[in-house]
């Protein structure tokens, strides 16, 4: 019998699913197939929400976080970095810092990341998750 289960059913505390993605730099082959070179950050997503967040190996203390763009063509996220809003009409204040485009082909399943200032267009995130975990749900 799974006493996981049943504690989670009689009021235990909710477990939501996390999802793990690779960011890693990499390079165009002779037929244009993105090859890894070498792992560079990691990016989360909880079911259920819209947004992943990103952290790079070379700025650790720093969040990032990837949102689907629905406003601007030729992009499909958008790339964002927060801070607690001074006023208490919002929580947060966002603001855009780079790009993110999904690729096709024969390196469908991977998304090309631009950042505004960085200028390096060699960054990747793999969209298969490499693992997932269960965590406790927390309110923000």
């Amino acid at each position: 019998m799974n006493t996981e289960n049943i504690f989670s059913k009689i009021g235990g505390e909710p477990k939501l699913k996390v999802y793990h993605f690779e960011i890693f730099k990499g390079v165009k082959d002779e037929q244009g197939t993105i090859r890894r070179v070498r792992s560079v950050g990691r990016a989360t997503h909880v079911d259920g929400q819209k947004t992943f967040r990103i952290k790079l190996a070379t700025l650790e203390e720093v969040d990032f976080y990837l949102l689907p763009e629905k406003k601007f063509e030729g992009r499909d996220f958008s790339i964002l970095r927060r801070k607690q809003a001074d006023n208490l009409a919002r929580k947060f204040l966002w603001n855009t810092v780079g790009e993110a485009k999904m690729l096709e082909g024969s390196n469908s399943g991977l998304m090309q990341l631009s950042w505004d200032i960085f200028g390096a267009q060699d960054i990747y995130m793999n969209m298969q998750p490499r693992f997932e975990t269960e965590e406790t749900a927390v309110a923000e």
